[in-house]
């Protein structure tokens, strides 16, 4: 039990020193923009967060649901997933259209780049979403 809390504090960690890291990219980029390493571990910009239909991006970032599931549209889950997985295991970028799932229910279809970044020992995949628009 002491491991796993130990694993939970360390990916906390590594989370917020990777945002602070990449905090003027967070800060200053006009695309939405989320930093992923698991359903629990994850930040992102006020962008991302209210296109998703949350207030900010530290309500969107506390939240401990799954990804895929509340996020990405029951349609675009498996090619989410597989992007996601290529991004990380094989540390290459990939582009996608994808649907996004709001919190009130409501679709948003985009263009999304996943990017590889490996961050003291673990990989993240840096989301980039460069035109959406609600369907």
């Amino acid at each position: 039990m002491a491991e796993k809390i130990d694993e939970q504090k360390h990916h906390v960690e590594l989370v917020e020193e990777l945002g602070e890291q990449l905090g003027p990219v967070l800060r200053n980029s006009d695309q939405p923009v989320c930093i992923y390493l698991d359903d629990r571990h994850k930040r992102c910009n006020n962008k991302f967060a209210i296109m998703l239909g949350y207030p900010n991006a530290d309500v969107w970032g506390s939240l401990d649901v799954s990804f895929l599931e509340t996020f990405v549209d029951k349609d675009s889950q498996d090619l989410v997933s597989a992007n996601y997985r290529k991004t990380v295991e094989k540390l290459v970028a990939s582009v996608l259209e994808a649907k996004w799932k709001r919190k009130d229910g409501r679709a948003i279809k985009s263009k999304v780049i996943h990017v590889p970044i490996t961050f003291k020992g673990h990989f993240f995949a840096m989301i980039f979403v460069l035109e959406h628009e609600l369907v």
